[in-house]
């Protein structure tokens, strides 16, 4: 009896808390909390069966790069962009520092000043562009080193700031295409993008004037952009709806789009151009159990009791720093809705890079289940070798090439 007293008093306690949450003004609220569903994930079989491509990888630069989340192959070449504001260069396996787009700061999470390399591309002409995500988007010679910001953050797109500049491709007419992830929040603020964001965006900007222009808006967490090679459309990853959406940009259905790949098996992060054709989507993780995005989905309150918790949490530790400023606190605001700190929501290892043609049709999967290259955000082929990269990892992943 009194156990059933202990349990009912401390569910009206729960109760009463996510009521109080729900009611305090000024936290996120200009988040719309809806209710969604995803179907159930195709099963692996067939092309989606599970193999071991990518199992067995070696692991390069072990805690000397952190987080080469976006890669990219020019001229044998690889390159990628890392947390510390680096863009780097790997070749023969040998890493070499191209250009520091970081700012000088004292801590990471000084995090307006010291910004982050997320996604990178090439052009025909040997240019490299890389996006940070606090700064804007760089045009990089990869000879000289010398850099320079061609889209700043500092004006609206379309009414609206760009806030997460995430993943970038350049197409075969040199324009600029990328994924505004938020126009609500920083990539410090990841998590309340996770559970209640739509504001993302597919941007084309020329890389001349620099004017911009939105393709697509409303999109939940947009990520990963590809343009076709024949510069028919371009692809754009909407990372929690688990699909990817097709943006014609020639023919007779110009300046419209459609959902292009739906319901994947997992969480899709970047999109880039296959060696022999077509492109690669990377799985940062799988819809298997435990799928906690997919569970949180028809939870809109739920979802809404855990932003407001993070932005309440977020909201104390602000006052504290403001009246005893510490370091550790600066730290503890920097990391509670960062990305890093949506590891914690992540339970399965099992990383998939999906290989398509142009039209779609699904050519081949590529498994990673030993748990050597978790978290699989990019992968692309080099010398007869997948290299992969994460924005979790401190390492990038190299791994024989086998018949699969």
């Amino acid at each position: 009896m009194e156990t059933h007293v202990k349990t009912v008093r401390n569910g009206a306690y729960l109760v009463i808390a996510a009521a109080l949450l729900l009611s305090i003004p000024k936290l996120p609220s200009d988040l719309v909390f809806e209710e969604y569903s995803l179907p159930d994930p195709p099963s692996f079989e067939g092309k989606l069966a599970v193999n071991d491509a990518l199992n067995g990888a070696t692991k390069l630069f072990e805690n000397e790069v952190h987080a080469p989340e976006s890669l990219v192959v020019y001229n044998g070449v690889l390159y990628t962009g890392l947390a510390d504001g680096r863009v780097v260069a790997v070749k023969n396996d040998t890493l070499y520092t191209i250009a520091n787009l970081g700012r000088p700061c004292d801590q990471i999470w000084d995090k307006t000043k010291c910004g982050r390399a997320l996604g990178v591309d090439m052009d025909k002409h040997g240019n490299l562009f890389a996006i940070d995500c606090y700064h804007g988007i760089y045009k990089v010679n990869t000879t000289t080193g010398d850099f320079s910001l061609i889209i700043p953050l500092d004006k609206p797109i379309a009414g609206q700031m760009p806030l997460l500049p995430n993943n970038i491709a350049v197409g075969p007419d040199e324009a600029i295409y990328w994924s505004d992830t938020s126009t609500k929040f920083p990539l410090h603020k990841l998590l309340f993008i996770w559970v209640g964001d739509k504001s993302g965006r597919l941007i084309r900007s020329n890389q001349t004037t620099g004017e911009s222009e939105v393709l697509m808006e409303d999109l939940a967490f947009s990520n990963g952009v590809y343009v076709s090679r024949d510069g028919s459309y371009v692809a754009v990853v909407e990372t929690i709806k688990s699909r990817v959406h097709r943006y014609w940009l020639k023919g007779p259905k110009k300046g419209t789009s459609e959902i292009f790949l739906d319901n994947l098996p997992g969480v899709p992060d970047n999109i880039v151009p296959y060696k022999n054709g077509g492109f690669v989507v990377s799985l940062i993780l799988t819809r298997e159990a435990p799928d906690i995005p997919n569970y949180l989905a028809p939870f809109p309150r739920l979802r809404q009791i855990i932003s407001r918790f993070g932005a309440l949490l977020e909201m104390v530790l602000q006052k504290i720093q403001d009246v005893y400023p510490t370091n550790l606190c600066k730290k503890m605001i920097f990391y509670m809705a960062h990305l890093d700190s949506t590891a914690w929501f992540i339970f399965n290892t099992h990383g998939i890079a999906l290989v398509y043609d142009d039209d779609g049709n699904l050519v081949k999967s590529l498994h990673s289940t030993d748990g050597i290259l978790p978290y699989i955000s990019d992968v692309v082929e080099l010398d007869g070798h997948y290299y992969v990269g994460s924005p979790y990892n401190s390492f990038i992943g190299k791994v024989p090439i086998r018949n699969t």
